[in-house]
C-alpha cells in the first residue's frame, strides 16, 4: 500500500517540524496585511493595542524559532544510552575500594 508519505520525499517527521514555522509565517503575513484600525481615543486602549501587537509578533517569531531549533538543534540521545543504575555503581565502587 503506497501512501502519500511513502511516495514523496517529505517524511512525516520533517513535515511535523515545519508546521510551527508555517503557522508563524501565516500569522505574520495575516498581521502585516490586515487593515489598520483607527487610533483609539483613550490612552489605555492605545497601550492595549500596542501590547496586543507585541504579543502577536512575539508568538509568531517564537513559532518560527521553534522550527529552526527543531531542525538545527542538537539531536536527541540514542535510545541505547542509559543512566548508570545505582546498584551497579555501588557494586563497582565496593569492588575497587579495599575492604
Amino acid at each position: 500500500m503506497n501512501t502519500f508519505f511513502d511516495s514523496h520525499s517529505v517524511d512525516l517527521v520533517n513535515l511535523l517540524k515545519m508546521l510551527p514555522a508555517v503557522f508563524g509565517s501565516a500569522g505574520l503575513l495575516t498581521y502585516m496585511t490586515r487593515r489598520s484600525k483607527p487610533v483609539p481615543d483613550h490612552e489605555v486602549l492605545h497601550l492595549l493595542a500596542g501590547a496586543n501587537a507585541a504579543v502577536i509578533l512575539l508568538v509568531c517569531m517564537a513559532l518560527i524559532g521553534l522550527t529552526l531549533w527543531l531542525f538545527f538543534g542538537s539531536p536527541p540521545p540514542d535510545q541505547d544510552a542509559r543512566w548508570i543504575e545505582p546498584q551497579f555503581g555501588l557494586a563497582l565502587l565496593s569492588s575497587v575500594l579495599p575492604s
